[in-house]
């Protein structure tokens, strides 16, 4: 039988049978291959000084996780005050003396500080470390300033004092009991260093957060928003985690500041770690948490503190200025958002008044 009667002695039904076959398995494989791209990567790690949580899709997630946190330990070890030889920790160490020479990540960082505190009026100081080293909120170890002490070297928190060479990228402190303290802002910049390593690996989505501040990216096949919990201040005493409501974010970043994080009662009195630049003392206001989101996690993360210093009237004009979104909790159980909020985020506990700012 020769090649053309093979072919005419094949029966068609064959034929068909063994391309549905070979349509099924490959069915199959993409299935398989397509849960496992789609299982999350989950990461915890320990750095600036809290836990830093980290869950991605894709199949370059091990190696963007890995670099996310080279990229926020580089980070902390320029701009932590406590590390020696850190931009900062140098200049807090020649306060009053001369300019030191920092990075370009210090530059911009230190410039935004200003830019903050200029527009929250001092509200966000980056100057702060003065009074806050006075402070410790840490379990076991809580310490309360005397009033002489508060009053010494509440003077020099001030961040006209601030001088920055952007030319030469230098920066100086004109006082040399001035020093800075960008545990208010740097978190929120850790998760920008942690998206940046997932989109330079083709991570398809992930989320991080880094203490109070959480970023967001990418588009997930079958929810393509996050759902971020905004906790319930009020449970947050009792150490419990329930949800005051859910914001539905796709990319960007959010930040929250809130007096449940830390904290201790002396003599009834609760203390909590939100300092005042104004009086040294915790700040005195309605609110109990304020959240930012924005497209700038250092921006997110410093306006959450400055808006909660000067309050929600005050803070009006300073988010239209920056064009970010914000979440007020009130003592008495109110909650008071921005417009575009209002069709992202969902109210979980009926015990809360809802209200819409008009800016």
């Amino acid at each position: 039988m020769n090649f053309d009667d093979k072919i005419k002695s094949f029966k068609p039904q064959v034929v068909l049978g063994v391309i549905l076959l070979a349509i099924i398995v490959l069915l199959i494989v993409l299935s398989l291959k397509k849960e496992r791209y789609y299982e999350p990567y989950k990461c915890t790690n320990y750095a600036m000084g809290t836990y830093i949580e980290q869950t991605l899709y894709g199949d370059e997630s091990e190696k963007a996780v890995a670099q996310a946190v080279v990229n926020i330990n580089e980070l902390e070890n320029q701009i932590s005050w406590r590390i020696e030889n850190s931009d900062i920790n140098k200049i807090n160490a020649t306060a009053g003396n001369s300019y030191v020479n920092i990075s370009e990540t210090t530059i911009e960082l230190l410039n935004l500080c200003k830019q903050v505190a200029i527009h929250t009026n001092g509200g966000f100081d980056p100057s702060i470390l003065p009074i806050s080293s006075l402070w410790n909120f840490n379990e076991g170890e809580e310490n309360c300033p005397t009033k002489e002490s508060i009053n010494k070297f509440l003077p020099y928190v001030d961040y006209n004092n601030l001088i920055i060479d952007e030319a030469n990228k230098m920066a100086y402190l004109k006082d040399e009991l001035c020093a800075l303290d960008l545990g208010g802002v740097g978190k929120g910049l850790a998760c920008e260093r942690a998206i940046k390593a997932y989109e330079s690996n083709n991570v398809d989505s992930a989320i991080v957060s880094v203490g109070g501040s959480i970023g967001v990216m990418g588009n997930r096949k079958n929810n393509p928003d996050w759902n971020i919990a905004i906790r319930d201040p009020f449970k947050a005493f009792d150490d419990q985690y329930d949800e005051l409501g859910i914001i539905k974010l796709r990319r960007g970043y959010i930040s929250t500041s809130g007096i449940y994080e830390k904290y201790f009662y002396k003599d009834g009195k609760c203390y909590h770690h939100i300092l005042d630049p104004f009086t040294g003392y915790p700040v005195e206001n309605n609110l109990i948490s304020v959240s930012i989101i924005s497209d700038n996690g250092a921006l997110s993360d410093a306006l959450s503190t400055g808006c909660f210093v000067v309050g929600i009237e005050n803070s009006l004009p300073i988010i239209d200025y920056f064009n970010v979104q914000a979440i007020f909790v009130t003592k008495d159980k109110e909650i008071y958002i921005t417009k575009e909020v209002k069709d992202i985020f969902e109210l979980k506990e009926n015990e809360y008044s809802l209200n819409i700012l008009d800016l």
